[in-house]
Order: structure tokens, then C-alpha cells, then sequence
């Protein structure tokens, strides 16, 4: 049965030793659909059955597809930009490491020979179980879910883990920053690179001295599957790794509460109040708060900028990057009003 595996067998470092930091370019086309044969190929790689169905779905830097074959349902993650091998063998190991302390997680596929990443013809693929569940458009009760869950995943011991890149440290974080540069006579540009240089002395001075934990870093509710009020699923491990545990926090609060419009103070206080019955935030976290979710606001508005306009060009989501001003997070402040009752 699928999701019944106890989360102490789940496959985490397999037989796999990629160089550490060895990145390779994949060599498929992103808006190719890939064939029965090659699919049916991959997924015997991991022992997983027959091909019954496959159905593309969303991905960023990668193809995804909802597999069934005889012998169940799963996620198959085909990468297909420049991809760290050694990196998704740790990104399994962090999300083992939240299942264990439960933090709901699905758990990923070893392949026949012990492998959790198969590597062949220039592609990587990664296969997990599929999950019950769906996207949620959060309400109050979910919205409290979510913050709780997060806070529980700040709680997870980070001991023995490995150290592991993600988009929000420091060093890419500030790449970014530097591949708009060459872009700010573009609108809202050079609005990023002030608020950048606004941000120095909290990225400098503050943000190094708050505590840390294991963090998702990417906990948006594309990343969550519900049923009701219940969260079954926090997907895609990739960025994770130890950092400031506010990060986790504004990532979370950015994505249920204010993003692409939505902009609702209610869902936030409902968030807040989830997270802080498990884990209330610090003094010091509580005074870069503001601060924090500009930063993460920032990061945001790079990545969309540089993925949307400069390396897949998307007319749909072209202008994705100025909801940071659309939706305040440069100025943004707790608010202060109390929720309101129901969803």
C-alpha cells in the first residue's frame, strides 16, 4: 500500500558516490514529451512495474510525470537542467529525516541496484510514491495546519545531515542578485537592487545570528497536498538544508498568505497562531521579521525574473516577478488585527 512504508526503510544514500558538486547538463528537450519506451525504461530502473498510464505535470527544472503501473502510483521527476547528483542523493536524505520525526513526506524509490538517482543518457530521474491528496487554496483551518507543520520541521533534530546547497543561501542567493544586474533598465529592476542594498546589514549581521534548523525552503502550496484540513504531503525536497528556520517561515507565509493576490491578513494570523503553539518565534526573530520576508520577497523576484524572462522566457508568468511590490513584501509589517471567525 502506498505511503505505509515505514519511514526508516525509505532508500537515502543507496550505493551512489557522485563527486560532491559534480554538476552535469541534461540533454533532453523540456517540451518533449517523452516516449512509453523510455518511461517504461525508467521505471523498470527502479523495479517499479509495467507502464499502465503517464500524465505530464508541473515542474520547475525538471519534467514530472504522474505514473501507474502494475504495481502502483508514483511521482517520476525527470531533470533536465544542470542537476548535482550528490546534491538529490542529500535532498533524500533530509526529506527521511523529516519523515522520521513526522513530517508528512513521501518517501523515494530505490532503483535496482540501490540507487535513489538513475542516471543514464545524460538525464537523472528520481521516482517517490504518490501521495493522496491536492493543492490547497488555504483556508483559516489549513492555514493554521501549515504553520504547524512548518514548526514542527524546525524541530526535527539536524544532526548528521549533510551540508547541502539550496536557492536560499547565501552564495546563490547573491548570484541571482548579480545575473539582474545586467537587467536594470528593465521595470522594477533597479527597484530590487536598492531593496538588495536596503537588506546588507540585516544579510550581514542579523540573519547569520538567528537560530537555525533543517529548512524546506520552498513550502508553498504547490508543495502541499491536503485532504480537508489534514496535510498528507510536503513535496519536493530539493532546496532544503540547514539555514535561519525564519527563512521557512516567510517562504510559508509568502506563499498561503500574500502571494498572487492574495494578500489575506486572516490566513496570516491563522498561520502564525499554528506555528508559534509548536514554535513561537524568538525575540530576535520577531525583530527581523519584517526584514526577513523582504528578503525572501527578493529572492523571489530574481528567480521568477531570471526563469521567466532570461532562461525559459514565459509570456504567462513574465511579469511574475513584481508581486513583491504588487503585494508590499518590500514594507511589509505584522499585522495587528485580530482573525476573524470561521474560514
Amino acid at each position: 500500500m502506498l505511503g505505509s512504508r515505514n519511514a526508516r526503510e525509505f532508500c537515502v544514500y543507496g550505493r551512489q558516490t557522485p563527486t560532491m558538486g559534480e554538476t552535469k547538463e541534461a540533454s533532453m528537450d523540456p517540451r518533449e514529451e517523452e516516449s512509453p519506451e523510455r518511461l517504461q525504461r525508467i521505471i523498470s530502473a527502479f523495479g517499479a512495474g509495467t507502464l499502465w498510464k503517464a500524465v505530464r505535470t508541473e515542474g520547475d527544472g525538471s519534467k514530472n510525470y504522474v505514473v501507474r503501473t502494475d504495481v502502483g502510483e508514483y511521482v517520476l521527476k525527470l531533470l533536465y537542467e544542470p542537476y548535482d547528483v550528490a546534491d538529490r542523493i542529500r535532498e533524500a536524505s533530509y526529506a527521511a529525516q523529516a519523515a522520521m520525526h513526522g513530517i508528512p513526506t513521501p518517501g523515494y524509490e530505490c532503483g535496482t541496484g540501490g540507487d535513489i538517482v538513475h542516471v543514464e543518457d545524460g538525464y537523472a530521474a528520481m521516482l517517490q510514491e504518490r501521495v493522496p491528496g491536492t493543492h490547497p487554496r488555504p483556508t483559516v483551518t489549513q492555514a493554521r495546519e501549515i504553520g504547524r507543520i512548518l514548526a514542527e520541521l524546525a524541530t526535527v533534530p539536524k544532526n548528521d545531515l549533510p551540508r547541502k546547497s539550496g536557492w536560499m543561501q547565501p552564495k546563490p542567493y547573491t548570484e541571482r542578485v548579480d545575473a539582474v544586474r545586467p537587467y536594470r533598465n528593465v521595470r522594477g529592476i533597479k527597484r530590487m537592487l536598492a531593496l538588495y542594498d536596503r537588506l546588507e546589514d540585516f544579510r550581514k549581521n542579523v540573519l547569520p545570528k538567528l537560530p537555525r534548523s533543517i529548512i524546506h525552503a520552498d513550502a508553498h502550496t504547490h508543495n502541499m497536498l491536503f485532504i480537508g484540513d489534514t496535510m498528507t504531503a510536503l513535496l519536493d525536497w530539493e532546496e532544503a538544508a540547514i539555514g535561519p528556520t525564519l527563512i521557512d517561515y516567510c517562504v510559508s507565509a509568502i506563499g498561503c498568505c500574500y502571494d498572487a493576490g492574495t494578500k489575506d491578513d486572516t490566513l496570516y494570523h491563522a498561520f502564525a497562531a499554528g506555528y508559534g503553539e509548536t514554535r513561537p518565534l524568538t525575540p530576535k526573530e520577531r525583530a527581523a521579521l519584517p526584514d526577513c520576508m523582504a528578503h525572501v520577497a527578493l529572492g523571489q523576484a530574481t528567480w521568477r525574473f531570471l526563469t521567466h524572462n532570461v532562461r525559459r522566457p514565459n509570456e504567462d508568468l513574465a511579469r511574475a516577478y513584481l508581486r513583491i511590490w504588487e503585494d508590499g513584501l518590500d514594507t511589509w509589517t505584522p499585522p495587528t488585527a485580530e482573525p476573524e471567525e470561521g474560514e
